[in-house]
């Protein structure tokens, strides 16, 4: 979701690319739901800054709760 969100121009690489996708995957199956990519981008930059992981992050969002 881009609500309250500002928009920031970022280029990568294909291999950051390509992480972002098995990221995406992981954790999509992780919680059996569908995430924005745009969430995942996010908690990937939020969990590298915190040193903790992106499903962390996603976690307290609210994402995975549905299994529980």
């Amino acid at each position: 979701m881009k609500q309250g969100r500002n928009q920031q121009p970022v280029f990568l690489q294909s291999e950051t690319e390509e992480l972002i996708e098995e990221t995406i995957d992981r954790i999509e199956e992780r919680f059996d739901e569908n995430i924005y990519k745009t969430d995942v981008v996010e908690a990937m930059l939020v969990a590298g800054g915190e040193g903790t992981t992106p499903e962390a992050v996603l976690q307290r969002w609210g994402y995975g709760m549905k299994n529980r």
